[in-house]
């Protein structure tokens, strides 16, 4: 579901601390077509961001350290960073990376295998170089107290 939409106003407000050029920024929402789903992407002056509003405190929790540990392991544009988060709403800026979703595309039964194996690959190799390093599950070379 992608149309023009604004952000409620107590999270506009948030945002604006972390984004600069809200005031004129073009917000659509992003949201998946199920109820708990709330995303919006954010073009600003300084570029493009997601704005995720989460249904709970575990899935919240769970989005903020997905995110660090991706940032860890994988190169600048492999993954979002995560600019700002709010465990009081709960809700997280993020910034866009490039690419596309994949969902909605006509894509042979192959070719969707592939691009949904991607995911299990990356974190099979982040699971590998952690080994590698002697520590595993971890990240290797950025371990975090944590």
């Amino acid at each position: 579901m992608t149309y023009t939409a604004s952000l409620p106003p107590d999270l506009h407000e948030w945002v604006a601390h972390h984004v600069p050029g809200m005031d004129t920024a073009a917000v659509t929402d992003s949201s998946w077509p199920r109820g708990d789903s709330r995303v919006w992407r954010v073009r600003a002056d300084d570029g493009e961001v997601f704005v995720k509003l989460y249904p709970s405190m575990e899935k919240y929790e769970h989005e903020v350290k997905g995110c660090e540990h991706a940032a860890r392991a994988l190169a600048d544009t492999e993954a979002p960073h995560l600019l700002a988060s709010d465990p009081q709403r709960p809700a997280v800026v993020l910034s866009a990376i490039p690419g596309r979703v994949e969902r909605g595309l006509p894509l042979e039964q192959t070719e969707e295998q592939r691009v949904h194996g991607l995911p299990a690959s990356l974190l099979r190799e982040m699971r590998m170089r952690g080994r590698r390093e002697g520590v595993a599950g971890a990240v290797p070379g950025r371990l975090a107290s944590g």
